[in-house]
């Protein structure tokens, strides 16, 4: 029961707004990172474009970019990633699949996406002293998930997802339902062969009901939050037997978010705010404050086969930064490069439409004792584009 306990302290620290807003929040696993390749670059997707399968979790609005480039993606960890490893435990292990699907209309510039994905998180198998009996805790949820990406010049997405709550401490259990809400808009542009964009998006995350364990224990918020965010990418590019090949591209973003709850010290409420405006200056500073957490990351994409990502994110509930780091491969992207001269029609149909990606990420501080250092994740995805 002691690991249990802990993990759900620990996971109620990341969902904190320490200091000035103290507000512990109910199922904190609503905040973790589902995969390698979104939690390398710290999970910065408000505003950065991506056609990830996964990129939805941070905002839906992300599915219109999906659905412009990709008809169909399937996501899994190849094992159960081990949580928080420097608890020197295996009991606490994550778990997420997703599927998403997306059509590109082309006649109209318009795109759509949908995607489902499971997200779990084991809490192992503990011992109640009361019932002397063992029991095992497990969180998860589902969520359900549409966005529509419109082109004009200006490019303008808009998402919502629908989650499915389930929370299995053992002793308690509970049943919630949230909602997130996302916008995001960006302007392309393009000089001779450089190339890139500059964007910016706005999430509402984990909207919803408070959830209750039971009728003699007081009810409990959602991780409700408010991310804004900016991205800049700039890349360079070239013909490459007869078509354009991104050498090199580099992309650079920011969010600041605030858990939009009120603490009177005897009640607990949702803000009314969405706290857009004020978060402005820890934008452009990336400086955190008592109320808004920072993240921002980087990634370096490489003759489009390869990406580099950097994260780190600090603020109320991080005493010390905690940073990411990860790489992910594309087997199309390697094909189109490096085997392009194989010209057999079967090899040409399967590398224009069929994709496997491998990612790998991992999280780091300077405090070696901190129960992230050394957490790594794996993915694999298939992807299927170009119908």
């Amino acid at each position: 029961m002691s690991k249990i306990c802990f993990a759900l302290l620990f996971f109620s620290m990341l969902a904190t707004s320490a200091f000035a807003q103290i507000a512990l929040t109910a199922v904190p696993f609503l905040e973790m990172r589902p995969d390698a390749h979104t939690t390398a670059n710290g999970g910065v997707f408000t505003a950065l474009e991506s056609d990830d399968i996964n990129a939805f979790v941070y905002n839906p609005a992300q599915l219109g970019n999906f659905g412009k480039y990709n008809n169909l993606s399937f996501q899994t960890d190849p094992g159960r990633t081990n949580w928080l490893t420097n608890l020197g435990s295996s009991d606490l292990t994550l778990f997420n699949t997703s599927i998403a699907a997306g059509y590109n209309f082309r006649k109209i510039p318009l795109s759509f996406g949908m995607a489902f994905s499971n997200h779990q998180l084991d809490l192992g198998t503990s011992y109640n002293t009361i019932t002397q009996e063992n029991y095992t805790g497990k969180e998860e949820y589902d969520m359900y998930s549409i966005g529509v990406r419109y082109d004009f010049g200006i490019r303008i997405n808009a998402g919502f997802s629908y989650k499915d709550i389930n929370s299995d401490l053992g002793m308690y259990q509970a049943e919630a339902d949230a909602y997130d809400f996302g916008v995001q808009a960006g302007y392309p542009f393009t000089y001779n062969n450089l190339f890139g964009e500059l964007s910016i998006g706005y999430s509402l995350l984990n909207s919803g009901d408070f959830i209750q364990y039971a009728p003699e224990l007081r009810p409990d918020p959602l991780p409700k939050k408010s991310v804004v965010g900016y991205a800049i990418s700039l890349g360079y590019q070239t013909v490459f037997r007869d078509n354009y090949l991104k050498i090199a591209s580099v992309d650079w973003s920011v969010e600041a978010e605030n858990l939009l709850i009120d603490w009177n010290g005897t009640s607990t409420s949702y803000s009314s705010q969405l706290e857009i405006l004020p978060v402005l200056d820890n934008l452009l500073t990336t400086r955190s404050n008592d109320e808004t957490l920072v993240k921002h990351g980087l990634r370096l994409h490489i003759m489009e086969s390869a990406t580099v990502s950097f994260g780190k994110f600090y603020g109320p509930g991080f005493p010390e930064p905690i940073s990411t780091r990860g790489v992910s491969l594309s087997l199309q992207s390697i094909s189109k490069v490096f085997l392009s001269s194989l010209k057999h029609p079967i090899f040409t149909y399967f590398r224009n439409h069929f994709d496997v990606t491998y990612s790998w990420a991992s999280y780091h501080t300077e405090d070696q004792s901190h129960p992230l250092n050394g957490t790594s994740l794996n993915r694999i995805s298939f992807t299927i584009n170009g119908f």
